[in-house]
């Protein structure tokens, strides 16, 4: 069956996970690895950042880890987890993701913010490898997909309620602007 589990770093050691149509909150406190692991069926897991200013690392790989500010760092096979979610929340965020692009599990960051009148300054940074990658506007001004180099579009990094976009490259980058459905 397919789960949507939410967790939410709450300490250095500590988290918050919710998993959906289960009334019960897990609440962990451990010092070695959290992964969290969907098994089977088309899993999503959401990452929750805080309502203050964070800076979120996201490094793509066989197993993906999220990082929000201190806290807890959370682990996820991208094989048995096959939709990453981001949620920034409110503040001026800074999210980073980096890492292996070609594994198969999307990733939607979500700045928490509609755009920067409401407070929020929220940057995305995606540290691409040599190769094209396109930058598509999405269907409001403050969304759009980054489409890094990889097999498929399930590598590529979706993003919503973001007022900055940073791209960066190793050795050649072109960065194509392509409006959605042209």
């Amino acid at each position: 069956d397919p789960d949507a589990i939410t967790v939410t770093p709450t300490g250095a050691n500590t988290a918050l996970i919710q998993i959906a149509n289960l009334e019960t909150d897990l609440t962990t406190n451990n010092t070695g690895t959290l992964t969290i692991d969907g098994a089977g069926g088309a899993d999503t897991l959401t990452v929750q950042g805080t309502s203050a200013a964070d800076t979120i690392t996201v490094a793509r790989a066989a197993t993906t880890t999220f990082t929000v500010n201190a806290l807890k760092v959370i682990s996820s096979p991208a094989a048995t987890n096959e939709a990453f979610v981001v949620n920034a929340d409110a503040g001026s965020d800074i999210i980073t993701v980096s890492g292996i692009f070609g594994v198969a599990s999307s990733l939607l960051v979500d700045g928490g913010g509609p755009d920067n009148s409401s407070g929020g300054n929220d940057r995305l940074i995606v540290n691409s490898v040599a190769g094209i990658t396109t930058v598509r506007p999405g269907f409001t001004p403050d969304a759009g997909t980054v489409d890094v180099p990889a097999a498929g579009s399930a590598e590529d990094v979706n993003f919503a309620k973001l007022e900055n976009l940073t791209v960066n490259g190793t050795g050649a980058l072109v960065i194509r602007a392509e409006r959605v459905g042209g």
